[in-house]
């Protein structure tokens, strides 16, 4: 069966493969077309299949399970192991886009259709061969073990990620990641042929993507907040900020895109399809390349040098095909660099595979992304891209408008970007450690989220107000912001600032959801609004809980003379806090496990009561398991690292309590964003555009 496993992955690349070339010479026969992608589905869904049920037997002859997997773990945190490393996520991410061409392949009669799923059968070939360089399926055998030993037990998971928010992030992701490839392909074979109408087919993928992104980064976020026990749900690490990056992008190409439908931005909206993909990679490549410092990541592997790979060419190749959009004649020539470049990196790849080293150059890699880097001013440039700002009619207001709301999304992202990428880059040029603190990433983030409220708000107005109301809308919650900045309405000058204006987008956001329901109007209007309410909730909530967290180190004692000494400690805000017991025992699992019961009042009044745990795992160290009293407007977070010092017989137990304000709305502003999402999904659906 091992052998069997790893034939699959060798089957399904050599499948791939032949896929791609039969698809790219134009073999018309569509039936052969999709047996081959029918069977590149069927067997990698046999590999996942075979490798989950290897970790719902407890295999551990196999490394993978061996590392992550243990006999006491329920069943449902044994499957969740199946995507808990680099393995697993591999076969995960190449099967969620075999899925993406099953659907695709069927219109491949079509030149649009039949360029799209050769590229997606020749990027998940490729995916397919880091699963196979990162096998999944390898035995202990081949690491030293003694032949014929088999363990008693695995080297188990680790308890953070023993949770259910945990077990669905990394699915969410690859789903996203894997459905983002489909504007990529459509947008490249756009780009090859000049094939008109890519649009509409892929933008229900890219919704997709941009729902299971968001959910994603939202289910990460939650897990954070719930489980790492730090009271917070966003840190600006490495690579949950790599993932909110493609999702700026992605956020950018929608909006170019419903302009695209119109006619404009020809160059813009292929490009921020190119470049969410390659955002997509590089999101991969800072979890996997071991580069990054983050609780995050992996470590180093044999695959982060091929990911780079990837991650030169997703840019690289596409922008060729743009700029020989400008060469006229020369496009013919530009494709055939296309091509030589492909020829000479598969002759590349397949020396390194020879080699027992399997690594490449990072050298190589640095030089194709400065290329990269020097074709997208030719990409960006192209005219009528950029409409002209003073457009005086309400159509072309509207343009400039999304525009200026997709560049403002762009250098988001870039700040994001830059922030990630700068530490590695010093390391690499300077040998230097350079650490880029959070206040970084609030800075200057800062004015392109104040630009992109206008921005928001000027065009949400558009349709409901005047252009001079809209003006005076805007101005006046500015006006607004310069007085709480005045009487210091928050402890953070930006907050002050910036509030009355977030206010000013969700009300907006909110009267525009009633307006259009209550009007009869199709529920797509309905959705938009939603999900542009969702945006300003979930600013306006974050950077409240922010500024106004509490957090109230409180201490409890104990002497063998009175036993514990019971009283309500003031924690702020009304709330109180007392501990009613700790308890000491050693769990299932064999850990030891120090639990404190605590009760929270407010304003004298008891609202709930649950225990705290530290929790002392022999491979993994201490781990904090919080209690979190929910309440509509604040949440009360309690920490528990154990018992303090003895001095003279009593014994002290601290407890760390944050009052969390306003996180719930966080939570519901992201709901909005799926909600408001669902409309659209269903718009596309409907027209049968390639689903």
């Amino acid at each position: 069966m091992p052998e069997l496993s790893a034939g699959n992955l060798i089957l399904v690349w050599i499948i791939a493969l032949s896929a791609a070339s039969v698809l790219a010479l134009r073999m018309r026969r569509q039936e052969l077309g999709e047996m081959l992608s029918a069977a590149c589905l069927l067997l990698s869904a046999a590999a996942l299949g075979y490798l989950s049920y290897l970790f719902l037997i407890s295999d551990f002859t196999y490394a993978y399970v061996y590392s992550y997997s243990s006999k006491m773990l329920p069943w449902y945190y044994k499957l969740s192991g199946v995507w808990a490393g680099q393995e697993g996520t591999y076969l995960l991410w190449m099967g969620v886009i075999y899925l993406c061409i099953i659907f695709i392949v069927r219109r491949a009669h079509e030149p649009l259709f039949l360029n799209a799923v050769t590229l997606l059968h020749a990027l998940a070939a490729y995916l397919t061969l880091l699963a196979l360089l990162e096998s999944p399926f390898r035995r202990i055998y081949e690491l030293g073990v003694p032949q014929g030993f088999v363990p008693v037990d695995g080297f188990g998971m680790n308890p953070l990620l023993q949770d259910p928010w945990m077990a669905a992030h990394p699915p969410l992701m690859f789903i996203a990641y894997g459905t983002a490839a489909v504007p990529f392909a459509f947008a490249v074979a756009h780009l090859w042929r000049g094939e008109r109408g890519w649009i509409e087919p892929c933008l229900p993928w890219a919704r997709i993507a941009w729902v299971f992104l968001t959910l994603g980064i939202a289910v990460g976020g939650f897990w954070s907040y719930k489980v790492l026990g730090w009271g917070g749900y966003w840190a600006w690490d490495p690579v949950e900020t790599s993932s909110l990056i493609p999702w700026l992008t992605l956020t950018a190409f929608l909006h170019a895109a419903s302009r695209h439908r119109r006619g404009e931005f020809p160059i813009f909206t292929p490009a921020l399809a190119v470049v969410t993909f390659a955002l997509v990679v590089y999101a991969t490549y800072v979890t996997r390349s071991g580069s990054w410092e983050s609780i995050h990541a992996f470590g180093r592997s044999t695959t982060g040098s091929y990911l780079t790979l990837l991650l030169l060419n997703v840019p690289l190749l596409p922008g060729i095909l743009l700029a020989s959009a400008r060469l006229g004649r020369y496009g013919r020539q530009a494709r055939a660099a296309v091509l030589s470049l492909l020829t000479a990196q598969g002759a590349l790849v397949a020396y390194k595979l020879a080699t027992s080293t399997h690594e490449l150059s990072y050298l190589q890699a640095l030089a194709v992304l400065l290329l990269g880097a020097l074709l997208y001013p030719l990409m960006l440039r192209r005219a009528g891209d950029a409409p002209e700002l003073r457009g005086t009619s309400e159509e072309s207001e509207h343009s400039n408008l999304m525009y200026l709301a997709s560049v403002s999304l762009l250098l988001l992202a870039f700040v994001s970007f830059w922030g990630v990428t700068y530490p590695v880059l010093m390391q690499l040029f300077r040998q230097s450690r350079v650490r880029v603190e959070i206040e970084f990433f609030n800075t200057w983030s800062y004015p392109f989220t104040l630009f992109l409220m206008v921005v928001m708000a000027l065009c949400l107005s558009m349709g409901l107000l005047s252009r001079r109301e809209r003006i005076v809308g805007v101005a006046g919650a500015l006006a607004l912001g310069v007085l709480s900045l005045a009487v210091e309405l928050n402890p953070s000058r930006m907050v002050s600032f910036i509030m009355p204006l977030l206010i000013y987008v969700l009300l907006l956001s909110l009267w525009l959801v009633g307006r259009s329901l209550v009007a009869g109007k199709n529920l797509r209007r309905a959705g938009v609004f939603t999900v542009h309410a969702g945006i300003a909730l979930i600013l306006l909530s974050s950077m409240l809980n922010t500024t106004l967290v509490v957090e109230r180190e409180v201490v409890f004692y104990y002497s063998p003379e009175q036993g514990l000494l019971r009283e309500v400690k003031d924690v702020g805000a009304g709330y109180g806090v007392e501990l009613q017991d700790v308890v000491v025992y050693e769990n299932a699992l064999g850990e030891m496990v120090t639990e404190a019961l605590v009760k929270v009042y407010r304003n004298g009044r008891y609202v709930g009561e649950g225990s705290a745990k530290m929790i002392n795992n022999q491979d993994f160290g201490r781990i904090t398991r919080v209690y979190i009293n929910r309440n509509l407007d604040t949440d009360v977070y309690v920490i528990f690292q154990g018992v303090g010092s003895h001095s003279g017989g009593v014994i002290t137990i601290p407890l760390t309590v944050k009052l969390e304000p306003l996180v719930n709305f966080l939570w519901a502003g992201i709901a909005m964003l799926c909600i408001g999402m669902l409309p659209l999904l269903l718009e596309g659906r409907r027209r049968g555009a390639s689903l």
